[in-house]
């Protein structure tokens, strides 16, 4: 067996893992079932997968092929959504075993479940996974062949980082300032800047062009962030000033420091105004300008 991850959810995945692998045969015997019409050009999963109805947790999905191999693997994009799916089936007893884990990882969830043969190979980062080794050694080596780090992220995942990845999951992060969206998919993690809360009434298009100033100063010294947008899969609602992207992997000091980011943030924008407002209070004209 393979385990990588959070130490987090070491222990959750490998008893999943062994107290059911013996099941997973039944799984196995519909997919042979479909072999002559599936072909053999290409490896196939029969794949259960849990995910939250509200997009606010993240997906887990267990992967079987025709041998009755199968893994594990939690990921910020379901990945039925990044393949096509080939058959759909009812739950099994596999599937509803996968949905009480899922549930006991995220309990708020509202849980969907679903049942599909995908075909391999697969293209989704996955957060953590656990499984058999010839299985996910093979998987990994199609990964990379392909250049993708399919499989790569999750070594480098902690248990700090993934309690900060489920806590501020696809949601808006209230801060004293402001507030922020933090979105992961794939390999990456987008942060959203929120109108912030100023001593003016200022135009928002002003704002939104302070704001893109300040982050194009911002991604010129931080390596690591990079300048981003709203896309349309994010099925964002709400006022967005900038955007920003970091790879999963490094965005543990982003989670750690959010709150003094968005101070930073919205200190400048704020400070700008305030030079700008005090700088023509007295206009060359000889006019003194009103206080509004």
């Amino acid at each position: 067996m393979i385990f990588q991850g959070p130490n987090s959810l070491s222990s959750l995945f490998s008893e999943f893992y062994f107290s059911n692998k013996d099941l997973f045969s039944s799984d196995a015997t519909e997919l042979k079932s479909r072999q002559e019409v599936l072909g053999t050009q290409f490896g196939h999963f029969i794949t259960s997968v849990a995910t939250d109805v509200n997009n606010r947790a993240p997906t887990l999905s267990l992967f079987i092929d025709e041998e009755g191999r199968s893994f594990l693997g939690l990921s910020s994009e379901n990945p039925l959504t990044r393949m096509s799916t080939i058959y759909r089936y009812r739950p099994s007893e596999t599937t509803s075993l996968l949905g009480k884990l899922y549930s006991s990882l995220f309990p708020e969830s509202e849980i969907s479940l679903s049942r599909v043969i995908l075909q391999s190979p697969l293209r989704t980062y996955f957060v953590a996974f656990c499984g058999n080794e010839r299985l996910l050694k093979r998987e990994m080596l199609k990964a990379s062949l392909s250049g993708k780090g399919f499989y790569k992220m999750a070594e480098k995942v902690s248990a700090e980082l993934f309690s900060y990845y489920c806590k501020y999951y696809r949601r808006w992060v209230k801060l004293r300032k402001g507030e922020v969206f933090i979105y992961p998919t794939e390999e990456i993690v987008k942060i959203v800047t929120g109108r912030p809360r100023l001593n003016y009434n200022i135009d928002l298009s002003i704002i939104i062009e302070l704001s893109r100033l300040f982050r194009s100063l911002v991604v010129k010294n931080h390596r690591l962030l990079r300048p981003s947008n709203i896309s349309p899969d994010m099925n964002f609602s709400g006022i967005a000033t900038s955007v920003y992207e970091i790879a999963l992997t490094d965005s543990l000091g982003i989670y750690r420091n959010i709150g003094l980011f968005y101070d930073m943030y919205s200190k400048s924008i704020e400070g700008a105004v305030e030079t700008m407002i005090n700088s023509i209070k007295i206009l060359p004209l000889g006019e003194v300008l009103k206080n509004d």
